[in-house]
């Protein structure tokens, strides 16, 4: 009986579904594991949630945080050092070597050799990358985070890793979202509040784990697996919607009097229209109903991610509506690591989920290519088992890579 084999009965479905809701506490992991140290941190993409999250964890007490990037225009932007305005870490972060600061590098070694945190950033297509090559990267004690892993990013992550051959024995967490948002104005990060995420392991409940988290992310909440630090992802319900759906059927505000100039809309709050709204609650109960039959509830309400993701009219909440390519690029993501892994769990469920269906179909449209056969599904991953122990093992035992 392998990962790869398809569940087999209804019964042995309900009783998988019956383990996901226990507090099940592995033998490796459980409420007095120890806390590691994870004083040392790298963070693997120099992208603008890289060079974001680089400075949060200098922010946060870091000992030292190195930054890869192999790509020329991430390594001349850091040459200038990492300014953030806004509602996060205020303050310029150097990065030329001259004191404290982010040590920015194009060799991975160098990055990760030292770290006792290791975190994964960027697009879903960027981190199935990095899944890879750590393979044989990684050592013994190391916890690589995937951040932000929207749906089954932590589970992808490991699968990559088993395929890479690692053997090392790491946990891979996931944090559902990041805690800000962030884009670049100028020369500066411009951050802006965010969600409180939920963050878990591989193995389950390595609480030692969460809990070294905890002191990066005290927003965010220890789910029992990574289950549910998956199922609070809202990225794709919310971002599919605000990016890709608008027009006058979805616009319930009254109509300008005749002959009265438009105001041009600045900001991503000022496009929001009430339908859209309705159309991200209808995708996110798609989701919960899912999540449900999966054995996990009590996630949070989508408001807070509709405020993450469209920020407000403040200076300092605001968000700038992105320009096309990096719009096609955030719709990419949704599909691939957030909406096609709910379908992929649905249909393990058998729920049906036909708005997020539709959004796949809507965004593939648009942005061109098969997002659905590309995204992240669970039969692909090694998650498919014909018996409760069979799925026990592959989820408590899922990030190690030593047999």
């Amino acid at each position: 009986m392998g990962f790869g084999d398809p569940v087999s009965s209804t019964a042995d479905f309900q009783a998988v579904l019956e383990s996901f809701s226990q507090d099940r506490r592995p033998a490796s992991a459980g409420s007095d594991a120890p806390v590691p140290d994870l004083d040392r941190v790298a963070v693997l993409g120099g992208g603008i949630e890289g060079q974001a999250l680089a400075a949060w964890f200098l922010a946060e007490g870091a000992s030292s945080v190195s930054l890869f990037s192999v790509y020329r225009d991430d390594l001349e932007q850091l040459a200038r050092g990492v300014t953030v305005r806004g509602s996060g870490p205020i303050g310029t972060y150097q990065t030329d070597g001259n004191g404290p600061g982010i040590a920015v590098t194009s060799v991975l070694e160098d990055a990760v050799s030292s770290a006792d945190l290791v975190v994964v950033t960027g697009t879903v297509l960027k981190q199935r990358t990095y899944g890879l090559v750590l393979a044989d990267r990684l050592h013994d004690g190391q916890v690589l985070l995937v951040a932000p892993g929207r749906t089954f990013g932590a589970l992808e992550t490991s699968w990559w890793l088993r395929v890479g051959g690692a053997r090392s024995r790491v946990t891979v967490a996931e944090l559902s979202d990041l805690p800000f948002g962030v884009e670049r104005r100028g020369g500066a990060l411009h951050f802006r509040p965010g969600v409180d995420p939920v963050m878990a392991t591989l193995p389950s409940l390595r609480t030692g784990v969460t809990d070294a988290l905890a002191r990066y992310f005290p927003s965010a909440g220890a789910g029992p697996t990574v289950m549910h630090s998956s199922f609070a992802d809202y990225s794709g319900a919310v971002e599919t919607v605000v990016l890709a759906v608008a027009g006058p059927a979805l616009d319930e505000q009254p109509a300008p009097p005749p002959g009265t100039v438009p105001i041009a809309e600045r900001v991503m709050a000022a496009t929001l229209r009430p339908g859209q709204i309705d159309l991200v609650a209808r995708l996110v109960a798609e989701r919960l109903a899912v999540a449900e039959r999966w054995g996990v509830r009590d996630l949070p309400t989508p408001d807070a991610a509709i405020a993450a993701a469209v920020g407000d009219n403040s200076a300092d909440g605001s968000r700038s509506i992105p320009s096309a390519p990096e719009a096609r690029s955030r719709l990419r993501c949704a599909v691939l690591g957030s909406l096609v892994p709910l379908v992929s769990a649905a249909e393990v469920a058998g729920v049906d989920v036909p708005a997020t269906r539709a959004m796949i179909d809507l965004v593939t449209a648009l942005v061109g290519g098969d997002l659905e056969s590309a995204g992240r599904r669970l039969d692909r991953i090694g998650i498919a088992a014909d018996s409760l122990g069979a799925v026990r093992r592959a989820v408590d035992q899922f990030g190690f890579g030593g047999s």
